[in-house]
């Protein structure tokens, strides 16, 4: 237990941050973003809701060696808090950011105690108007007497606001370095969710991508998440979830990564579908009546503005129509 400094590391789905007493794990994260059919870059606010399990650990002596008489040490879950929509890790995130290069000389709390020792000092808490499942609060101490520079950490569920559904840990006398470290836990805890996120997003897309094909002069999409491409000798019309034709009103989306510039049109007019090309031609009547084509393997979601569900008679007549089984 000599070791108080600080490490952190990813280990499955989560990043760690311990000494040999304490472990806080930050892991299983899943993102809601504001565009479901977009990646979210690093640095930018793209994240809508935001879930993730909060832990703590403490390495507990639960016995002694026989002959040498050493303790035995196990680490031992103390809660686990599971967060929605707007928990507090990402302006967590900013205060580390912020209290790091704050001067609390000049901005803290100074108190002069009977021994004329002084010591200043600054906290930052994630607690706000909204009742977020976990909290988290940050002390920075300085004692101008010996140089040192120090900090307190609370990791918990809203920090004793909730009466006794809150509980929480709180480690002392975290030093500079320990510091660098927690900002890196975090850090690659919001990289590693993204990552994450990123990986299904574009799962996604692909299997968006490969479930639309240009038959005759409609446009059919598919309900399928296998990744394979539908082709017309491929086309099982039990998986058909809609049909868009000439004259349509529709609002179409691309995937980000396919587009440098719009990703989204909304009500906009089929005007032409072309097989050969397997492309669809809109008419953006919100724009100028600006004429656009885009091959429909760059469409993420299509969908009509009129008409959400299809018929079975819709498909009854696109299989007399093509002579589709």
């Amino acid at each position: 237990m000599s070791d108080q400094s600080f490490k952190t590391y990813r280990k499955n789905k989560g990043v760690i941050f311990e000494n040999n007493e304490h472990r806080i794990t930050l892991k299983d994260s899943s993102i809601q973003a504001f565009d479901e059919f977009s990646t979210i870059q690093t640095g930018k606010n793209g994240i809508m809701y935001f879930y993730y399990t909060l832990e703590y650990s403490h390495r507990d002596c639960v016995d002694y060696e026989e002959e040498s008489g050493d303790e035995i040490y196990k680490w031992k879950k103390k809660f686990s808090v599971t967060t929605s929509d707007f928990p507090a890790i990402q302006s967590f995130q900013e205060i580390v950011a912020h209290m790091e290069k704050l001067d609390i000389k000049k901005n803290g709390q100074k108190t002069i105690y009977m021994d004329k020792t002084i010591v200043y000092q600054y906290s930052m808490s994630t607690d706000s108007s909204f009742v977020n499942e976990d909290s988290y609060e940050l002390t920075k101490i300085v004692e101008p007497s010996d140089h040192s520079i120090y900090y307190d950490v609370y990791f918990g569920r809203c920090n004793g606001c909730r009466g006794k559904d809150s509980y929480g840990t709180k480690i002392t006398y975290l030093s500079e370095d320990d510091i660098v470290v927690l900002k890196e836990f975090i850090n690659d805890f919001m990289n590693l969710s993204i990552e994450i996120n990123n990986k299904h997003t574009l799962k996604m897309v692909k299997n968006e991508q490969c479930s639309k094909i240009i038959i005759g002069n409609q446009i059919v999409s598919c309900d399928l998440m296998n990744g394979i491409e539908v082709t017309e000798e491929n086309l099982d019309t039990t998986t058909i979830d809609y049909i868009f034709s000439i004259g349509d009103d529709v609002s179409i989306h691309l995937a980000e990564c396919f587009s440098k510039h719009e990703t989204e049109y909304y009500k906009v007019r089929i005007v032409d579908i072309n097989k050969d090309k397997q492309s669809v031609t809109i008419e953006d009547t919100y724009n100028e009546k600006k004429v656009i084509e885009i091959p429909i393997n760059k469409i993420a979601y299509i969908s009509n503005e009129k008409k959400y569900d299809i018929t079975k008679q819709d498909v009854a007549d696109f299989i007399k129509k093509y002579n589709k089984k």
